[in-house]
């Protein structure tokens, strides 16, 4: 769990004391992670959960290997189209 902060701005002549109270009332929020969050999509019936479907290096976006040409780029969670056969994992 990676958890981050707006930037805190204190005085250059900020006492310890100002600079643990700066940390301890700031906002802190959690960061998730690109794999976790891509965990979380549901690909039933999305080009991503296809057997036909080649991920290129981002993990997003790919080829249909059935229909394979450069305008034939898109993201795994495009809507299958009627190639689509459902991969077993």
């Amino acid at each position: 769990m990676k958890l981050v902060a707006e930037p805190i701005i204190l005085p250059d002549n900020a006492t310890w004391q100002d600079i643990e109270d700066a940390k301890l009332s700031a906002k802190w929020h959690e960061v998730k992670s690109r794999e976790y969050l891509m965990s979380l999509t549901n690909l039933d019936g999305k080009c991503g959960s296809c057997k036909n479907f080649k991920y290129c290096k981002d993990k997003v976006h790919g080829f249909c290997r059935k229909e394979y040409r450069l305008s034939n780029y898109r993201a795994r969670y495009n809507r299958a189209c009627k190639e689509y056969e459902k991969r077993e994992d």
